[in-house]
């Protein structure tokens, strides 16, 4: 049977709508109503990454495919269920979106190894942070949207000073370090794995705690041979 798989990308605040994709359509659910809400037409290229405003008056997308010439970020009005504006500038594919909790700003990464800030309200590009040296495959923000985080396949979580876009503190680590920094909702902290354990970072002090091993073997060795945390675990340089 030829039926589509759609790929959860994200759902809003409230929990009421979730956001799927399949190739480069959008397509918007009421999970309260349990219906289709919208389908949102646009994109030209595949469609890795959207997410919805807090107040669910937008949607924005990012989309890209190698070889393709829709590396755009695209803002969708929800309500009255159309395209309202194309971000360009990208030169690779998008990977990732996310919005500030005020709705002003949206983040976006791409595989042209740039982090881009765009102004939401004016429809602009405010801001392009450069520094990683490999694809960009994850961006974040704060709870307080003082700063970005990005991860990239060269290794490091970056974070950003969101107010004058330089950068605040780098977290980098071994390859093992996987590329999705995640913020906490609940307080300025960004949860990060290299699959070996948890460890919390936090920017306002400049400092990272491994809390959590999902080993308890490799626990007591790092406990045991504190040398070996400089190669498995995290660390802001």
């Amino acid at each position: 049977m030829n039926v589509p798989r759609y790929l959860i990308r994200s759902f809003s605040n409230d929990e009421k709508f979730c956001v799927t994709s399949f190739r480069n359509e959008i397509q918007v659910w009421n999970l309260l109503e349990k219906r289709q809400e919208a389908v949102l037409k646009g994109h030209t290229s595949r469609v890795n990454s959207v997410t919805i405003t807090s107040d669910n008056r937008f949607v924005v997308s990012g989309s890209g495919s190698f070889g393709s010439s829709d590396n755009t970020v695209r803002v969708w009005n929800l309500l009255e269920k159309r395209q309202e504006a194309v971000l360009e500038g990208h030169t690779r594919e998008v990977n990732s979106v996310a919005t500030t909790s005020d709705n002003r700003f949206v983040v976006s990464g791409s595989d042209d190894k740039t982090v881009r800030v765009w102004n939401l309200l004016e429809r602009r590009q405010e801001a392009i942070l450069e520094g990683h040296t490999s694809y960009v495959k994850s961006v974040a923000i704060t709870s307080d949207n003082q700063f970005v985080l990005s991860g990239s396949l060269d290794s490091t979580v970056r974070v950003w000073n969101f107010l004058n876009q330089n950068i605040k503190s780098m977290v980098i680590a071994t390859d093992y370090i996987l590329d999705k920094p995640i913020s906490s909702r609940f307080g300025n902290r960004v949860y990060l794995s290299t699959g070996f354990g948890l460890s919390i970072l936090n920017p306002d002090k400049k400092e990272i705690n491994h809390e959590y091993f999902f080993d308890k073997k490799l626990e007591k060795f790092v406990n045991d041979y504190y040398c070996c945390e400089e190669d498995l675990l995290p660390k802001i340089i």
